[in-house]
């Protein structure tokens, strides 16, 4: 034969082995790539309602599962219980869009693929008149390349391939590593279950679900949540919930809705070992509908509503209580996180109740009417820019208080303030709001007017407040009388003192709430900059002090020279600046605990010492360097009977207030007379003459000392100066403070002053300033206090004499070579 004939009859053979593999990939199967079930092409998964599974292997059996909703299934054979619907859905969507693979394994023998019969079936229905079945036979295995051979109810005879993992809603996950027969690895009955008994397709409780009940043992608590007004018990006719419930409550309790929700929500099966398909006596479990045991809740979403039944803890399982979903026949070990307090609840509804004083947002409040004292207090947000304001009293509209106005609303804000709950009707209650009882009231407006409107009018209030009545304080509490907006009454009792605030002390709930105009009239007073001053002026009685800075900086000055203006006597001398700067740092900061009256009558400011001609009066006028409103005026009276503050004003404003007593008394014994002996630039300092020691030597030596290179050196004959000590008498001289201004000028013989002068030993100090600055002088005279102290005067006061410290200056004095090496 020839090679060109083998080549043509190998070629025909080849074609014809092809068109053999086509017919048995195709055949009138569905070709590779198509829909399995190209008879439901059209068919969305949302429009199948039924779906029945089927097996062979390893015991015969039959699952049918059931929409009853839109996105909710129950299974409805072999029993009655509700499904996973994601485990359910997923099976027919995997249906749906399996498509066959093209591979060589598959041939057109059904037998040879596990397929007659088949061990696994699966059925999709829509209506009553379409379905379509797939038949599962052997599954291989080899990961991705994994195989399931199937054929459908439209090609019952024409095996295909799929590959196994689109058919992974259908088998188990722990059987990828195995091959044989489909039904062997087939999910079943409690793979489809739900494992989250109560509300599965709830994500936030709190919002989705609109209704809770619970009922034990004849009791019932109902809840509903109406939207806008939120969550609130309606059997019995309880009111608001807590919705958040406590931070850190006591173990087993439940105390708000969202926790409740948890506990239900919570009841889970953890694996499919947890469901009991075929349960013996229900009084087992603690599950009989009419037992003691059982606690039946009912929870009602927008999708629909679940009734469980939560009976006795699981025996040997900590954590796990027995459940039954009303409608499904069998029970469930179900993990549980305070289902036994739902039992407590139903006993004790009040633990659930709102025990929040104030539900809104301070944010919110924008209109506060405080009556007590027999006076109304009218508080509002006004302004473009909202602002507490004072309405309806003399100088109003002004601003309030607003660190009083937070340390009213803060405290009836706080979370979970409600002690007690006042039975619902009680007639007593009225008694603990009659009105020799009632301590205060407080009505709160939210969003009750426009901020924009004019600020000078008074807000015209929309709707009615929200109403506290403060009534009798007893070993429970502080009786209070709620009434909201729409007229819902409950009485409340909260405890004597109330949470104020993250570091705020606790405060006294009757003192919160029982507070006066007075309280929240703005303490603030006009600021001003320290370093802005000009001038200080004040009287002590008679006494007129007035001090004034220098425009210029004086070198001997560098931070600025305070000089007297008055009295007389004093004019020109130089004033003591520290002092000065604390009494102009008090002023700028002066602050007001409260005010003491908003009109006072001549009567009150002549007993509070706000008399000019009292003698307890002080008056302090602060000058400012520039602008229009240059003056800020400060009138200080009399101490308060409790010895802390002082009566205060400001000129041109009627109100008196109440300020630290140690502003008050700082004015009153303040001495400006400057303490210092001589001040100067030491940078500027350039030489030292010392005359003196007449009573050491007989005569009147000289010392005259040069600063060169920085360092001091003697120009006297035949001294050698010691660097150190000249640097420490220099120190000293800076450092001199008088200890007292001693009447009588310079001249009195009993001083000592005289250098020349025989019988008077007096040190003559001559500091020679560089920079054209003129040369200081000081003297130092006799001794003083039992020689503790030395007499001393220098020419930048030459008419003060004082005595200052001795000890610092004592070698100099006595000893010529006191700064010699």
């Amino acid at each position: 034969m020839s090679f060109r004939l083998t080549t043509i009859l190998f070629g025909l053979m080849l074609v014809l082995a092809v068109a053999l593999v086509a017919i048995t990939l195709t055949g009138d199967g569905p070709d590779a790539g198509d829909r399995l079930l190209d008879e439901f092409a059209g068919v969305k998964a949302e429009q199948v309602d039924a779906v029945e599974i089927g097996r062979e292997q390893p015991t015969p059996g039959k699952l049918l599962f059931v929409r009853v909703g839109k996105d909710r299934w129950e299974v409805r054979e072999p029993f009655t219980a509700r499904a996973d619907s994601r485990a359910v859905e997923a099976v027919v969507t995997a249906l749906l869009n399996a498509k066959p693979v093209a591979s060589s394994a598959v041939s057109g023998d059904p037998a040879q693929h596990g397929l007659v019969p088949p061990s696994l079936r699966v059925t999709l229905r829509k209506g009553s008149d379409a379905s379509a079945t797939v038949n599962v036979g052997d599954v291989t295995i080899g990961g991705e390349s994994a195989l399931a051979f199937v054929t459908t109810s439209a090609r019952p005879d024409r095996p295909a391939a799929v590959r196994r993992s689109d058919l992974d809603a259908l088998l188990r996950t722990d059987s990828r590593k195995d091959a044989g027969k489909a039904g062997a690895f087939a999910k079943w009955a409690a793979d489809y279950r739900t494992r989250q008994l109560v509300a599965p397709d709830v994500r936030s409780a709190a919002d989705e679900v609109t209704a809770v009940k619970l009922t034990r043992g004849g009791k019932t608590v109902a809840l509903t949540n109406a939207v806008p007004g939120g969550w609130s018990i309606t059997t019995p006719p309880l009111g608001a919930a807590d919705v958040a419930g406590a931070p850190t409550p006591m173990p087993g309790t439940l105390t708000g809705v969202r926790p409740l929700l948890a506990a239900l929500t919570g009841l889970q099966a953890l694996s499919p070992d947890d469901f009991v398909d075929a349960p013996k006596d229900l009084k087992e479990y603690g599950l009989d509908p009419a037992g003691p045991d059982a606690t039946r809740a009912e929870v009602t979403t927008k999708a629909g509503t679940d009734v469980v039944f939560v009976g006795k803890p699981v025996a040997g399982q900590p954590g796990k209580v027995w459940v039954k979903v009303e409608g499904d026949s069998g029970v469930v070990r179900a993990s549980a996180a305070n289902a036994d307090a739902l039992a407590a609840v139903v006993n004790d509804p009040d633990s659930i109740r709102d025990r929040n004083l104030l539900a809104f947002d301070k944010l919110r409040v924008d209109a506060v009417d405080v009556v007590a004292g027999g006076q109304t207090t009218k508080l509002r947000k006004a302004g473009p820019t909202p602002v507490w304001t004072l309405f309806g009293g003399p100088g109003d509209p002004q601003a309030a208080n607003v660190g009083h106005v937070n340390a009213l609303l803060d405290p009836l804000l706080e979370k979970r303030t409600v002690r007690l709950f006042s039975p619902a009707g009680d007639p007593k209650n009225d008694a603990f709001f009659a009105p020799p009882e009632v301590k205060a009231e407080v009505k709160i407006w939210t969003d009750a007017y426009d901020p924009k409107a004019d600020p000078k009018a008074e807000p015209a209030l929309k709707g009615p407040p929200t109403t506290l009545t403060f009534g009798k304080v007893d070993a429970d509490g502080v009786h209070v009388r709620r009434v909201l907006p729409g007229g819902e009454r409950a009485d409340l009792i909260l405890p004597p003192t109330l949470p104020a605030g993250p570091g705020q002390p606790a405060a006294n709930a009757v003192e919160v709430v029982t507070k006066t105009r007075l309280d929240f009239l703005d303490p603030s007073l006009k600021p001003f900059a320290t370093t802005a001053v000009a001038r200080l002026a004040f009287n002590r009685g008679p006494e007129a002090f007035e001090v004034a800075k220098t425009d210029v900086v004086d070198p001997q000055y560098p931070n600025g020279r305070w000089a007297f203006d008055k009295p007389d006597a004093s004019k020109g001398k130089a004033a003591n600046a520290g002092r000065i700067e604390d009494l102009v740092t008090n002023l700028a900061t002066l602050t007001t605990s409260r005010f003491a009256s908003e009109g006072p009558t001549p009567e009150e400011l002549t007993r509070w010492g706000l008399d000019p001609k009292d003698a307890r009066y002080v008056k302090a006028v602060v000058t400012l360097k520039a602008g229009d409103d240059k003056e800020r005026a400060y009138e200080f009276g009399a101490d308060t009977p409790d010895g802390n503050n002082s009566y205060a004003r400001t000129p041109g404003k009627p109100g008196v207030f109440l300020v630290s007593k140690a502003t008050a008394s700082l004015f009153r014994t303040a001495d400006l007379r400057d303490p210092t002996l001589v001040t100067f630039d030491r940078s500027r300092l350039v030489g030292l003459k010392l005359r003196g020691w007449r009573e050491q030597n007989g005569s009147v030596l000289p010392v005259e000392l040069e600063k060169k290179d920085g360092a001091w050196a003697a120009k006297t004959a035949g001294y050698s100066a010691d660097p150190a000590k000249v640097e420490a008498f220099v120190t000293a001289l800076l450092a001199a403070k008088a200890k007292a201004v001693v009447p009588g000028g310079p001249g009195k013989a009993e001083f000592g002053f005289g250098v020349d002068v025989p019988g008077q030993n007096g040190l003559e100090v001559t500091l020679e300033m560089g920079g054209g600055l003129p040369n200081l002088q000081v003297n130092l005279g006799a001794a003083a206090d039992g020689g503790a102290s030395l007499y001393a005067v220098g020419n930048q006061n030459p008419t003060d004499v004082v005595t200052v410290d001795a000890a610092p200056f004592k070698d100099v004095k006595d000893k010529r070579g006191a700064l010699a090496k």
